[in-house]
């Protein structure tokens, strides 16, 4: 049982998948996380790419200058990792959320190419000290560009999708209060200052905010 699939993605010439299960999403203990990896028509059965940690889920895929990144969820104390993978198939941490979450786990999810660099959307659970950013990995180091104001009782705000297109970066935000009521758009054309898109549906009880698409 590979548990729930959580994320797509193309590169090196395969289609890329994460699965997995965090402690929130209601399936049975025991599910650690994977990526797997296929060649559409040539490949007659997916490839188990890499295993990780109970407590890890990749939730975001990602290809950036010819590699293959990855962003996961960390339901304990430990953070969220940016794992990028070397040629001889090993995955290795470039980049984390930050710092030590004491309350929900940690994540980095929505991975999107702006420019020359890859983006990203880091979350840590610490109470009154929970973070929500936009952050950016430049092939070397990873620095903070955006952050995202909590919501009412310290909640982050969690990643969406993301995509860039005619100049602009954009992300979905969800605030999780519990019942994600409330999601909206933002968007930069530099990769530092974001703006929330017009007519954006945030704080209207209209759900969660899940897909973005062109």
């Amino acid at each position: 049982n590979a548990g729930m699939a959580m994320c797509l993605a193309v590169g090196q010439g395969y289609l890329w998948c994460g699965t997995g299960s965090g402690a929130g999403d209601g399936l049975a203990a025991g599910l650690d996380g994977k990526i797997y990896r296929i060649r559409p028509g040539v490949d007659t059965a997916w490839i188990l790419d890499a295993t990780f940690s109970l407590s890890e889920t990749p939730i975001s895929l990602c290809s950036y200058k010819g590699q293959m990144y990855a962003g996961t969820h960390r339901d304990t104390t430990d953070e969220g990792r940016l794992l990028k993978r070397a040629v001889a198939g090993t995955w290795a941490s470039v980049a984390t959320t930050g710092g030590v979450p004491t309350t929900g786990g940690s994540r980095i999810g929505s991975l999107v190419v702006f420019g020359e660099n890859l983006y990203f959307h880091s979350v840590n659970f610490q109470g009154a000290s929970s973070t929500s950013k936009i952050r950016k990995y430049n092939n070397t180091t990873a620095s903070d560009q955006y952050t995202i104001a909590l919501a009412a009782g310290n909640e982050p705000q969690l990643p969406g999708n993301s995509f860039a297109i005619g100049g602009k970066l954009y992300f979905l935000v969800n605030v999780d209060d519990g019942s994600y009521a409330s999601g909206k758009a933002i968007w930069s054309s530099d990769g530092s200052s974001f703006t929330e898109l017009t007519g954006s549906p945030v704080a209207t009880n209209i759900g969660r905010a899940g897909i973005l698409v062109t």
